[in-house]
């Protein structure tokens, strides 16, 4: 078996693993391109070691090593976290911080 891996920028809130179980029609799927959500959201967890579950929407995302294109965070991406923590608020009940995330995937 494999390990793959996939790169994300994310505007999203961080949170434990465990915090949410029932995710998975707002789970990405890491092996496509093509990026998944539901009403808004995709969430990124952590299936392997359980070290963490995203929440938000993704801004870039590369599969299979290929790494990131140059991602432009500007200022109305900002403006746009304020809406995403309404968002978040209403489906999950969570009332944490946007932020912009980048990180390595491994699935």
């Amino acid at each position: 078996m494999g390990v793959n891996r996939t790169d994300y920028v994310m505007l999203a809130v961080k949170l434990p693993f465990e915090a949410i179980e029932d995710t998975d029609c707002y789970e990405d799927d890491g092996y496509s391109d093509k990026i998944t959500s539901h009403n808004g959201l995709t969430v990124v967890s952590d299936g392997m070691n359980g070290n963490y579950l995203f929440i938000g929407r993704i801004i870039r995302k590369a599969i299979k090593g290929y790494g990131l294109d140059i991602t432009d965070c500007s200022a109305s991406t900002f403006l746009e976290m304020e809406l995403l923590k309404i968002l978040i608020k209403s489906e999950f009940n969570i009332d944490a911080p946007v932020r912009v995330w980048a990180f390595t995937h491994w699935h």
